[in-house]
């Protein structure tokens, strides 16, 4: 092994000890000294704070139930048709989530203007909006892979097209549909630039209130009860997911099988 590749960690290693271990140490030593330690106890058994995170949570699954909604239709067509401007489909799918959130924001804002209001269906808009790339590629890589025979054998047997859909092809995505439900409901969950410019009081996530505890309250113990909630939240929001995805039966990569376009005008419009 080359001298310069048994060196090559200490970079990496040198930047996470100055810009995460120090910091967090630093924080902790803070909330820890004198009276922080009990400041931040008495913070968690505050109603504010669990009030915070009840709207923070009932807006996160808002946002991934519409995400879902839409982003399965979505990931359906853009992963197992074939037609023309298909890489074209799959980029616009991708677009809203590399956008950054103060453009998705007031995007939506001039484009809706005083129709809709500030508050909870604004947020859950623009977040679904954002996540929609989320649910179509996860979904979406999934369902590439799925062989349609299975279903065409349901439906010789009897079954309609639903319930060859919810009997044989939904189990197979439920882990990929899982997972995507996961990582929308944490960046739902974490979300700043759209709380603070399209929410109001009913529309506050925990990163909001760690940002006002640590700005405007200087309320350093509370914030960090906040964070601790967060990150437990978060923490156990992701293990689901990633067990989900554990449960998955593996499967060997293989290029995607793109069906023909359906012969029905109206699905074709659909």
């Amino acid at each position: 092994m080359p001298r310069w590749l048994r060196w090559a960690w200490l970079p990496p290693a040198a930047f996470l000890a100055v810009f995460l271990a120090y910091p967090l140490a630093s924080l902790g030593v803070t909330v820890a000294s004198g009276e922080g330690a009990q400041a931040a106890v008495d913070r968690l058994a505050s109603a504010t704070l669990w009030q915070v995170t009840a709207l923070a949570v009932l807006q996160a699954l808002a946002s991934t139930l519409l995400a879902l909604a839409v982003g399965l239709p979505l990931a359906n067509v853009v992963s197992r048709y074939r037609y023309r401007g298909r890489a074209l489909a799959q980029a616009l799918v991708t677009v809203p989530f590399v956008l950054p959130t103060v453009v998705v924001a007031l995007a939506f804002r001039s484009l809706l203007g005083d129709g809709v209001p500030q508050g909870f269906a604004l947020v859950v808009l623009a977040h679904a909006y954002v996540n929609l790339a989320v649910v179509a590629r996860i979904v979406g890589a999934q369902w590439s892979q799925h062989d349609s025979g299975y279903e065409n054998v349901a439906r010789t047997l009897g079954a309609t097209r639903w319930r060859a859909f919810v009997d044989v092809t939904l189990p197979s995505l439920r882990p990929a549909i899982v997972s995507s439900a996961a990582v929308v409901f944490v960046f739902s969950f974490t979300s700043l630039g759209i709380v603070l410019l399209l929410g109001d009081s009913s529309t506050r996530t925990l990163e909001s209130q760690i940002l006002r505890q640590t700005s405007v309250l200087l309320d350093f113990p509370g914030a960090a009860a906040t964070a601790l909630v967060q990150l437990a939240l978060v923490t156990a929001v992701l293990l689901a997911g990633a067990a989900a995805g554990r449960r998955s039966a593996a499967r060997t990569m293989r290029p995607a099988r793109l069906l023909p376009m359906p012969a029905g005008r109206v699905p074709r419009l659909a």
